[in-house]
């Protein structure tokens, strides 16, 4: 396993042979922003989310997350990562590890991790 270091500093273990150049990155998160951002996958989102009214806010949010991981799935695996929740979890490691100096792609993180989380959309809007 190699070690990344992330932007607060702590150290998190990617696996050896996991990784994107950043043009590969760059794209990787242009085809999630477009999934993410269509309308219908938001109301569905928010459905999701409010579906789980009554329950905790970590219930709430553990039903968009994995609502959006269903369709990440499909987008990562186009993108050399396995196609199942661990394949997206691994991908969102890479990209927050590995692309900490990179401002474009962090800027890109942070949209994509805002529209896969209705209680931020409701809080603001990302910088």
């Amino acid at each position: 396993m190699a070690v990344s270091q992330t932007k607060l500093g702590t150290a998190e273990l990617v696996p050896r042979g996991t990784s994107l150049t950043r043009a590969q990155a760059l794209a990787l998160q242009v085809d999630l922003i477009a999934k993410f951002a269509r309308g219908e996958f938001q109301r569905d989102l928010h459905r999701a989310w409010k579906a789980q009214i009554g329950g905790s806010q970590s219930d709430r949010s553990r039903a968009a997350y994995d609502f959006a991981v269903g369709f990440a799935c499909t987008i990562v695996s186009k993108h050399g990562f396995e196609a199942s929740p661990e394949g997206v979890a691994l991908c969102f490691k890479v990209l927050s590890c590995d692309f900490v100096a990179h401002p474009d792609v962090g800027l890109k993180l942070a949209l994509v991790k805002w529209l896969i989380d209705p209680l931020a959309q409701k809080i603001r809007v990302p910088d």
